[in-house]
């Protein structure tokens, strides 16, 4: 669901924007003479992160292709989605670290609003704690509407509409990539798993200095054949759609 959504509301629009794209490790393509001229020197946990952070600041740019498709198994458990998720938060809080005051500082001098959007993308876990502050302001006026603390955050009704778009918009977005209803309704689970990403983003900044890389085990057999009959049968449904070039 997640890339569904994110690869037309943050990848494409980015793409038509003319603005730079996020390399996925899912899959991405890499110009040769870019590859040369850069050097492989990502070394962070999201390296695909820190490679797309290089290129910005070097005037690079990602392009995505939409239309290509990426065959990736994805984890199979809610614990190894978790240690694949901490892992990626704790590459993302050490590229913000590293690269966020220079892309702001690039932005400022060569007027680059390329470079902006990308230091804003490195504060992205900051939101993701922001939404949960929001969210426990939310359930703190709900059930004690006269605590003081209450009386001083968002109105209710402002909060409410903030919570229907969120539902909204990604619904319109799964009904333009053509996502047949039973996956539409997949977004009622979705949102309880959305929570989940409260502790890893916590959990990604307390360990972001740790480089161990922790690996995630794919465990299913399918063939080309396999996947290819599946797509068919589903029209392509449950295929990711996934690819990334420089």
């Amino acid at each position: 669901m997640a890339y569904w959504i994110t690869s037309r509301a943050f990848q494409l629009a980015r793409e038509n924007l003319g603005l730079c794209a996020a390399l996925g490790g899912t899959g991405f393509c890499i110009n040769y003479n870019t590859l040369k001229e850069l050097g492989w020197n990502a070394l962070s946990l999201t390296e695909d992160l820190e490679f797309s952070m290089k290129c910005v600041l070097k005037d690079i740019t990602v392009h995505w292709e939409h239309e290509a498709k990426i065959y990736d198994e994805k984890p199979l458990t809610l614990r190894a989605s978790m240690r694949q998720r901490v892992r990626w938060m704790q590459g993302h809080w050490d590229c913000a670290y590293r690269y966020t005051i220079a892309l702001f500082r690039k932005a400022i001098k060569d007027k680059d609003i390329v470079a902006l959007d990308a230091a804003f993308y490195l504060l992205q876990p900051s939101k993701v704690l922001t939404n949960l502050f929001v969210l426990l302001s939310l359930m703190l006026k709900f059930l004690f509407p006269e605590l003081w603390f209450s009386k001083i955050i968002f109105p209710l009704w402002l909060m409410l509409i903030s919570l229907c778009i969120n539902y909204i918009i990604p619904v319109v977005i799964l009904i333009k990539e053509n996502v047949s209803l039973k996956y539409i309704l997949g977004l009622i689970p979705c949102y309880f798993y959305g929570l989940t990403w409260f502790p890893v983003t916590v959990i990604g900044w307390i360990k972001r200095k740790d480089k161990q890389w922790v690996h995630t085990v794919h465990t299913r057999g399918l063939t080309i054949e396999d996947i290819q009959e599946r797509e068919g049968q589903n029209g392509g449904a449950d295929i990711e759609q996934n690819y990334q070039g420089a």
